[in-house]
């Protein structure tokens, strides 16, 4: 025998069923239920102060977002860092670069190179050549030749 369903067991059914899934479904429940949602989040994310309702869905979306524009931020920083690393680099080996070229400059400047040691040496030998020649061959009209000045003083002491 077949028992005829009441409004009442089919309302107490509904009821179970119904609140079964209320408590099985997370996403449901997360929709209806409240949350105060901060505004410094909703700031940190970019969002639009009316987009957001003060439910449980809303914050978890709002922390998923936060937790993407922060991992953004940082990638975009280490990258910031790593392109400045690069560049002070390069500054850095450039002016090395200029300063060691300067250094051998300055060495060769002071010591000279293999190529500048027979200039050196022609400009040394010329110069005492030509002050030998200057001494002993060449005269100014009026200067005396070491023979004559030593016959001048002797002179000097004959009649001191």
């Amino acid at each position: 025998m077949r028992k005829k369903l009441r409004i009442s067991d089919l309302l107490g059914v509904s009821v179970i069923v119904l609140l079964f899934a209320l408590v099985g479904c997370q996403s449901l429940l997360n929709k209806i239920i409240p949350c105060d949602v901060p505004s410094e989040v909703i700031n940190y994310t970019s969002t639009e102060p009316n987009e957001v309702w003060p439910t449980l869905d809303s914050a978890y979306k709002l922390k998923r977002k936060a937790i993407a524009r922060h991992r953004a931020r940082q990638l975009y920083y280490d990258r910031a860092a790593q392109d400045d690393k690069f560049a002070y680099q390069d500054a850095v080996d450039i002016v090395d670069l200029q300063i060691k070229e300067s250094e051998q400059f300055k060495q060769q400047l002071i010591e000279g190179t293999p190529a500048s040691y027979g200039i050196g040496l022609s400009a040394v030998l010329s110069s005492i050549g030509g002050l030998y020649i200057g001494r002993n061959f060449l005269k100014r009209p009026g200067d005396k030749s070491p023979e004559e000045v030593e016959k001048e003083k002797l002179e000097a002491k004959i009649q001191s």
